[in-house]
């Protein structure tokens, strides 16, 4: 009997062990999630900024031309 007590307790700590690894996924994959829509905020947010820079060297060229 005691031997049948001991392989539930092994049997439960691999079922809690499983448990904080699937956990442990779950929260990777949220946090994979989160950080590929940050850089992709950062990407748009960048690309806006570099066009907004590129058409105000643009018209300051033509500024110059026209002037």
């Amino acid at each position: 009997m005691p031997e049948a007590q001991g392989i539930d307790l092994i049997r439960e700590a691999e079922e809690a062990a499983d448990d904080r690894i699937r956990a442990s996924e779950d929260s990777a994959r949220e946090i994979r999630k989160q950080t590929e829509t940050e850089v992709k905020k950062i990407m748009k947010d960048t690309e806006a900024k570099g066009k907004k820079a590129a058409e105000k060297r643009l018209n300051e060229n033509e500024d110059k031309r026209a002037a």
